[in-house]
């Protein structure tokens, strides 16, 4: 291993004991106050009509039918200023502006309506998956550099060469002979290992591990500092790994995540360094948008196939579903307007006390958005408010029960809060450190914790596909549905039956926003994706009201939030199904 020096705020209300009103809103021993109980005022959907004032600009062509799947993704590793120019430096960007990316991809022809903003919408001809800012050895590596194993190729936004030999190295070795030399030496992970004390094995993004680097443990902690903390939880994380298992075998399997041997980096084939570059350019995608780390390993054999998907932190969706989606914003708005809320105009403070954390309470809106829009869900069924602490927390998601319909409702821009009002979980997304583990072949990838994650917090956001699927006959409350399958050539009708017949979070549907619509996160998804099933859940699904800007269209989401203290190494489950005859929930 050659030697270098340098490479490279909550509301404080009076306490009352927890109790769950007679609308189902959960209350803490911070919160106060009751929503409006007049049921007979809650619209039902079937009286309403979507007609509105202004006409809509949605062409006729695209409401109101299923779509087919989104399936040819496409990567590009071309140069992009744009994206490229924002950050290409050795520590791992922290955008100031945590929403910074997160923005709906939509796959259709750029359309207006004259009622809600778009800005939010990033309108495209076709799905692309490209490289987070930073990453100009990966991209140069593309076209200078060598193929990996041809079975580790296709794995969308993930580079299939790799930087390697004498020829490249003495053209991009030395800091001095090419103005772009520094740009090419990006720290990607560090390992223990180093051949003297206080220096670390470095691997650099874009590179094979045969030119891995021992790097002076102080410019990392100076220069890398975030790269740094993430090694630092990652170490924590395999310790607690190490400490449950006996076997010796796998356990050396389990410290190659944090220390590195001379000859492991010689085996440039080997898969690890796959799952090491999922690590890092997912993580960097979370790191954009101000979310949590992820890392991927595998401690299974050989034959496990590899997570291959395209990772979003948003929604993707076809036009015909975001018009679909305007049509039902429209909906829900209209019921407000229907409605006489208690608090008078959204002009006027309210003098109604309510039970919120928001910063900002007398104008908070959300409970009485709750009250005129989500109450029930689309099949009649009264849904249940859950109202965060002043932490942020949701209260008493252990006494979850199937069937239950948990609904968030966050703040908006007519709040008059701050991006830091614990109203607003999933507008900043989860902040856990999370791993994408396999262990056993046949279970395939599962979701476990990094870190501690206490009762009620955020763990992440469901994503996927937003797919318009066919309608739905009868309430589907009573056996959640959270279905997946591998896609086909089939028509949308077809592949919707298929999804069902398996279990997992591939296939998650909605039944409160719009139960013609699921989350399909097969090929477009998460770390959400690979939560498995279990009897005995430590987590569950919410569908949240979520909109950063009040005057933009509503998108169904689903949060997943610890239903109880989910210990660092423990799995990450919910509850999919109710009976035991299913097909099996293996991830790929």
């Amino acid at each position: 291993m050659e030697k270098i020096n340098e490479k490279g705020e909550g509301l404080n209300n009076s306490g009352q004991s927890n109790v769950v009103d007679v609308d189902g809103v959960i209350l803490d021993n911070n919160q106060v106050g009751s929503l409006d109980q007049q049921d007979k005022d809650v619209p039902r959907k079937e009286s309403l009509e979507n007609n509105s004032d202004e006409p809509s600009r949605i062409p006729k062509e695209h409401r109101d039918y299923p779509c087919p799947y989104i399936h040819d993704i496409k990567s590009n590793f071309e140069r992009d200023v744009e994206i490229d120019n924002r950050a290409s430096s050795n520590e791992m960007r922290v955008t100031d502006n945590k929403f910074f990316g997160r923005v709906f991809t939509v796959i259709g022809v750029p359309f207006e309506d004259v009622r809600y903003s778009m800005e939010n919408f990033k309108i495209v001809n076709e799905l692309v998956a490209k490289l987070p800012p930073g990453c100009h050895a990966a991209k140069v590596a593309q076209i200078e550099g060598v193929d990996v194993p041809v079975e580790f190729h296709n794995i969308p936004g993930v580079p299939s060469k790799k930087l390697y030999g004498k020829i490249v190295f003495d053209k991009y070795g030395g800091m001095k002979k090419n103005p772009e030399v520094k740009e090419l030496w990006e720290v990607q992970a560090i390992f223990k290992g180093a051949s003297e004390k206080n220096r670390f094995a470095v691997l650099y993004q874009g590179w094979k591990s045969v030119h891995m680097f021992d790097v002076d443990a102080d410019y990392l902690t100076q220069k890398c500092k975030t790269l740094y903390g993430i090694t630092v939880a990652r170490n924590e994380f395999v310790d607690v790994l190490k400490s449950k298992v006996s076997d010796k075998e796998k356990k050396a399997l389990i410290e190659l995540e944090q220390f590195m041997t001379p000859a492991f980096e010689e085996e440039i084939s080997n898969r690890y360094w796959v799952l090491q570059d999922l690590t890092y350019f997912h993580s960097k995608i979370q790191q954009e948008c101000g979310q949590g780390n992820i890392h991927y390993m595998c401690f299974s054999g050989p034959a496990t196939p590899l997570p291959s998907y395209t990772f979003v932190t948003q929604h993707v969706m076809q036009e015909t579903v975001l018009s679909k989606c305007i049509q039902e914003t429209r909906r829900l708005d209209k019921t407000t307007q229907n409605k006489a809320l208690r608090n008078g105009p959204s002009t006027q403070p309210s003098t109604q006390p309510r039970a919120t954390p928001c910063e900002n309470p007398e104008w908070c809106k959300c409970n009485l958005v709750y009250a005129s829009m989500i109450r029930h869900n689309s099949f009649g069924k009264k849904t249940k408010l859950c109202i965060p602490d002043k932490m942020g927390r949701l209260q008493n998601l252990d006494k979850h029960k199937l069937g239950d319909e948990y609904v968030v409702v966050e703040c908006d821009s007519e709040c008059g809060c701050s991006r830091n009002c614990p109203r607003r979980q999933l507008q900043n997304g989860g902040q856990k450190m999370l791993v994408i583990m396999c262990e056993d072949e046949a279970k395939g990838f599962e979701l476990v914790a990094g870190e501690n994650i206490h009762a009620g917090e955020l763990i992440g956001e469901l994503v996927g596909e937003l797919f318009l699927t066919p309608q739905q006959e009868g309430d589907p409350t009573g056996s959640p549905v959270a279905k997946r399958s591998k896609p086909n050539n089939s028509s949308p009708l077809d592949r919707t039956l298929q999804l069902k017949m398996k279990n997992g979070p591939f296939y998650k549907t909605f039944s409160v926003f719009n139960p013609n619509m699921a989350i399909v996160s097969r090929q477009i998804g998460n770390a959400m994706r690979f939560i498995h099933h279990s009897a005995n859940p430590n987590a569950v699904f919410i569908e949240t009201l979520s909109r950063l800007i009040h005057k933009t269209p509503i998108i169904p989401r689903m949060a997943v939030y610890a239903s109880e203290d989910i210990v660092i190494g423990d799995k990450i489950t919910a509850f999919f199904h109710a009976s035991s005859d299913l097909v099996g929930d293996s991830h790929e």
